[in-house]
């Protein structure tokens, strides 16, 4: 196993690339890549960044990944054949720091975590964790400092992974998961990767996440692909990190709750980046709760009811941008929007360079109560109203330099109830938009 320093590791995950085969892309759940990583700088080099501001990474510094070759070397706990029979059986003999390596197979079990490990796959093939449709999850992560890289989990009741009891410093990479919620039931905790009452510091990067491969039925369906839960009583703390990650299908791609509450969902101090989203049966991202320095930036959704809803901003400040909103169609509620705003609140959200390219609007009013928008540099060309809201925007809310365009000659803006159907009228009687473009294409 060749060593990685953790200043090679993290200048490997903050340039993205490959550095001396030691990091690079995501190569799915132990496939027998050379991308051999030292589990012990894994840890050291994460909890020498932590994600603590919005603006602390850059598009894909998440790359993280890893598998073990032989000899597995000292502090290393081998699954499969030559070691222990169970991945469960590793982690109970397993001192706080050690590796688990697991060799290729399959492995029918719940694996519990209470304790400081790094779970990764030998170099020698694919590693599944099967819940088999009879477990609540197939990785329970109950321990702070907990590393998951490069492992398959299947066929969850609940969700595929479940971090909680308030766990911190978390992070799950390169994994691959799916046919989670296999029975269907009813819950947006019954998720891909659940984080429930956590700590701080989740780190979910380069993950696919998939509802249905194996199992027959939709792709669309009550649990969300990623879904964290917070509130007043159990605040997280924030600092998480969900970047670069595939999902397809579920409720929400990515979702939390309480919703209404200044602690609620991803707390706050959190990037939600460079990940792709599709057809799922609600939002795409929903970042709704307190959003205290929570950034949506590089993201592409398709083929979802809302792109991006943010009903409501709480706190903020929110920043939304260069995010891609496109194909959107009616989900849950039926609705189609690029952004779904209301519900309240007294948060500021900065919205600058996004596209939305969907049938139905651009941004619309789902909920009673509006807050500040800054909205900057976006394209939206839509199907029915570019902007339509029933209530009026707070007096400091600023749109300029948007291009605009809706394919219905019956509807352009309804703004605070009030139809405008044409950029003059729009600019002349509100003063928004001094510097923003009609066009047909915004090309």
């Amino acid at each position: 196993m060749r060593d990685i320093s953790p200043a090679i590791f993290m200048s490997c995950m903050l340039a993205g690339f490959m550095a001396s085969g030691g990091c690079g892309e995501n190569h799915g759940p132990g496939d027998g890549s050379d991308a051999d990583v030292d589990p012990t700088d894994v840890h050291e080099a994460l909890d020498e960044a932590p994600v603590e501001a919005a603006d602390t990474l850059d598009e894909d510094a998440w790359s993280v990944d890893g598998c073990v070759e032989e000899p597995a070397g000292e502090g290393v706990l081998v699954v499969g054949p030559g070691g222990y029979g169970s991945i469960n059986e590793a982690v109970a003999a397993a001192a706080p720091g050690n590796t688990i390596a697991v060799r290729a197979g399959t492995y029918g079990e719940q694996v519990e975590i209470d304790r400081a490990v790094t779970l990764l796959p030998f170099c020698d093939g694919p590693v599944w964790v099967d819940a088999e449709c009879m477990r609540p999850n197939g990785i329970h992560v109950g321990a702070s400092q907990v590393t998951i890289i490069g492992v398959g989990v299947k066929k969850s009741v609940e969700a595929g992974i479940l971090i909680d009891g308030g766990a911190s410093d978390v992070t799950i990479a390169g994994s691959t998961i799916q046919d989670f919620d296999c029975r269907d039931g009813e819950g947006q905790n019954l998720a891909g990767i659940a984080a429930w009452y956590t700590g701080s510091g989740i780190r979910l990067t380069d993950n696919v996440i998939t509802r249905r491969v194996e199992l027959a039925g939709t792709l669309e369906g009550l649990g969300d692909g990623i879904w964290f839960k917070s509130n007043e009583e159990n605040p997280s703390g924030g600092g998480h990190l969900i970047a670069g990650n595939t999902i397809t299908g579920g409720y929400d791609g990515i979702g939390g709750e309480e919703e209404d509450v200044l602690h609620g969902s991803f707390d706050r101090n959190t990037v939600i980046e460079g990940n792709t989203v599709s057809d799922c049966w609600d939002d795409g991202i929903q970042v709704e709760g307190g959003d205290v320095d929570v950034t949506v930036r590089n993201n592409h959704v398709e083929r979802c009811g809302i792109g991006i809803a943010f009903a409501p901003n709480v706190q903020g400040p929110l920043v939304i941008e260069n995010n891609t909103l496109v194909d959107l169609r009616p989900g849950y509620y039926g609705a189609v929007s690029g952004f779904k705003i209301g519900d309240g609140g007294s948060g500021v959200a900065y919205l600058t360079g996004n596209t939305v390219r969907c049938e139905g609007d651009g941004i619309g009013q789902m909920n009673p109560g509006l807050t500040t928008i800054i909205a900057r540099g976006n394209i939206f060309q839509v199907g029915l109203y570019v902007i339509e809201t029933s209530d009026a925007f707070p007096s400091d809310t600023s749109f300029d330099e948007d291009c605009m365009g809706s394919t219905d000659p019956e509807r352009f803006i309804k703004w605070n109830g009030e139809l405008y159907m044409s950029l003059e009228e729009f600019q002349a009687a509100t003063g928004q938009e001094p510097g923003g473009i009609q066009s047909e294409t915004c090309e």
